[in-house]
């Protein structure tokens, strides 16, 4: 009985081997179509040839196909032939869609700018609701950057423009030009538009950015004398001591350029603030 459980024993580790072997002359004959040692990979890492190794080059037509090395690359290349021309045809109709889109797009955007720029809030509205990038940046001739809507819109003193701006998802209040730095709330402040001034405010805009020479928005309203914007800026907690890359602050423009109500009111507000600065060192010795 002993000897005939060995048997069978046996007669189950004979039927393993068997079929072990079985496997591996397939894994064998694939790789010997090739000449080279079995490595067997993961499924989605293998060769469209020899579907035994992992893949290091593709086809440099479609970049579809995978292959372990050129010696499957040149042996499928019949096979792969009339596939490979579906692929890069349907690619092509791809990228010839994408680029027409993008033209569209280009167009729209260009309008968008120049609704900005002329007050049209009703095509501007319309515009938006397209989904037309409301940071869209206008390409100058040679490819330089150019503005976008807000800034223009800013700076031509377009409130309601400005509103449907502001109020459209992804706005960048802050976003300037690349050419010198130039942002919205500059340009408002600038031209004196105190009710956009007040919504960019509103809307968050940083009152202590500058442009690429370091001037600030406290800086051109105190050079243009614009007293009710300069006041609005210190109330939003603009550094009025900021200095341009020349080391001069708005109390300086306001001199230089002969501003006395502007430097009537910076003057006030150093002098406040350093009453208040006294009274936090003498309330800590305290």
């Amino acid at each position: 009985m002993a000897s005939q459980g060995t048997g069978a024993a046996g007669g189950g580790s004979e039927g393993k081997v068997e079929g072990e072997g079985e496997g591996k002359g397939k894994g064998e004959d694939a790789a010997a179509k090739i000449g080279k040692p079995l490595r067997i990979c993961s499924v989605a890492d293998t060769c469209d040839y020899c579907g035994q190794y992992s893949t290091t080059k593709r086809c440099s037509l479609c970049h579809d196909a995978r292959y372990c090395d050129m010696i499957c690359l040149q042996k499928h290349r019949s096979d792969h032939r009339g596939q490979c021309l579906l692929i890069q045809e349907e690619r092509a109709k791809k990228e010839a869609k994408e680029r027409a889109r993008a033209k569209v797009l280009e167009g729209l955007g260009r309008e968008l700018y120049y609704a900005s720029f002329e007050g049209k809030a009703a095509r501007v509205s319309q515009l938006l609701k397209l989904g037309i990038d409301v940071n869209f940046v206008m390409t100058r001739e040679g490819g330089a950057k150019g503005g976008f809507p807000l800034i223009v819109a800013a700076q031509e003193g377009q409130v309601e423009v400005v509103r449907l701006l502001l109020a459209c998802e992804g706005v960048s209040v802050n976003q300037a030009l690349t050419v010198n730095g130039g942002f919205p709330l500059f340009k408002a402040c600038r031209n004196n538009h105190i009710e956009i001034v007040r919504l960019l405010l509103a809307a968050h805009a940083q009152v202590n950015q500058v442009l690429n020479g370091g001037l600030s928005a406290c800086h051109t309203a105190a050079h243009k004398g614009h007293v009710q914007v300069l006041e609005m800026l210190l109330e939003a907690g603009a550094d009025v001591e900021l200095k341009s890359d020349d080391g001069r602050t708005a109390l300086d423009l306001a001199i230089d350029f002969e501003q006395p109500a502007v430097e009537a009111v910076i003057r006030k507000h150093l002098k406040a603030k350093a009453k208040a600065k006294a009274g936090e060192q003498e309330g800590a010795t305290k």
